[in-house]
């Protein structure tokens, strides 16, 4: 393509040549239209238009920012992140084509601890993480509701709630990880491990994986609760020791962690809730 030219064509600036209005007051003739660049402009559009497979149809006023749309697709135009635990229908981005979308279930809580008396400790396991997902869509994805999965709470002195399951409507979805488990009440002295819950699980997509497990609270001479299961997004909560709560995850799908409970804690300890999950989607072209 050429810019316009001829005797009447002006410099519009930059040395570029351009058009000018007609004023014959003034004597000034406009610019000419020539049948070459017009033709030029009209073969730089067709070209377009046809380069993307469509046939020119002159009903249809918005062939060529379809044909830009056809030409440009896998250019990422938004990336989207769901994470407030609750449902909400998507309302995809002007130009969307495709989305490849992340679906995180919700940490499961980390287990409390049971009130000890003189010379006892308790423990609890670490919550497991969120199931996950990923899935790519070229159609059927506008509308379709969005879950995100609450973390679970925390409860003294007893096992950990369950994350919530999250989903992009009925294409993708992944449950939330298990609570942890409740420990004995021990003697100091006494050895052990205990308890290790496996994650939830990733339901659709190409890519489905298992959060990981709570883990286990080791009572030894320093005694420490389990930490939370790891989501794809990272870690769960780090496990507490002396008399604490657990600890409440951060990463989106991770668990939290167990309490602890040294001797003579009169009262149970709560477990750390888990995170809530997340539903990420990047738009394409």
């Amino acid at each position: 393509m050429q810019r316009i030219t001829g005797p009447t064509a002006v410099d519009i600036g930059g040395g570029r040549l351009g058009f000018r209005d007609e004023n014959l007051g003034a004597g000034i003739e406009g610019t000419d239209v020539l049948a070459a660049w017009l033709n030029g402009v009209q073969e730089e559009i067709a070209g377009v238009i046809e380069g993307a497979g469509l046939a020119l149809n002159g009903a249809v006023l918005t062939q060529l920012r379809e044909a830009i749309r056809l030409l440009t697709t896998g250019r990422l135009i938004n990336v989207r992140v769901f994470n407030v635990p609750g449902t909400s229908v998507y309302v995809p981005t002007a130009g969307t084509g495709r989305v490849l979308a992340r679906v995180c279930g919700g940490g499961g809580a980390g287990a409390g601890a049971r009130a000890t008396g003189a010379g006892q400790r308790s423990l609890g396991s670490g919550g497991a993480a969120g199931g996950s997902t990923v899935g790519f869509f070229a159609s059927g994805f506008t509308g379709v509701p969005i879950t995100v999965g609450a973390g679970g709470a925390g409860v003294a002195g007893g096992a950990g709630g369950t994350g919530g399951t999250s989903a992009f409507g009925a294409l993708l979805s992944a449950t939330g990880g298990p609570g942890g488990a409740v420990g004995p009440v021990l003697n100091s002295g006494v050895v052990d491990i205990f308890g290790q819950t496996g994650g939830g699980i990733g339901i659709g997509g190409f890519l489905v994986a298992q959060g990981g497990s709570g883990r286990q609270a080791v009572y030894a001479t320093t005694p420490i609760s389990g930490p939370g299961g790891a989501s794809m997004f990272g870690e769960g909560a780090p496990g507490v020791t002396g008399t604490s709560s657990g600890l409440a995850a951060v990463t989106p799908g991770a668990g939290g962690s167990g309490g602890a409970c040294g001797p003579d804690a009169g009262i149970a300890a709560i477990g750390g809730p888990g995170a809530p999950g997340l539903v990420m989607l990047e738009e394409y072209w």
